[in-house]
């Protein structure tokens, strides 16, 4: 993808594991994506109720769900910090010259 290298970070992509009958999260893999804030106009259109709202590109093979959390380093009162972010909506575009994933991320997971 071509993003900036300041908003290229890298993230570890947690699938939620329902199947011991409690919820856990279970690290599935890391790769990289352009991390974005999520403008006003995009957030009315996800709907939905976000809390620190954001948008991540991923190449296309990236397995993404809406159940998941993601690990992304960010900046936090100037020093990197591992921040939980949850996946609200993915938009699949694996067509054309820019195929890509649009992942819509909260800080809060959805209910």
């Amino acid at each position: 993808m071509n993003f900036p290298p300041d908003c290229v970070r890298s993230v570890d992509v947690y699938h939620l594991d329902k199947a011991s009958g409690k919820e856990s999260y279970a690290l599935a893999y890391t790769t990289s994506g352009a991390f974005l804030p999520l403008d006003r106009q995009a957030a009315v259109l996800e709907g939905g109720d976000f809390a620190v709202p954001y948008e991540l590109y991923l190449e296309p093979p990236c397995d993404v769900r809406p159940s998941d959390k993601l690990v992304i380093t960010v900046e936090v009162d100037g020093a990197q910090t591992a921040t939980d972010f949850f996946v609200n909506h993915v938009f699949n575009a694996p067509f054309g010259g820019l195929s890509h994933k649009r992942v819509s991320l909260s800080s809060r997971r959805s209910p």
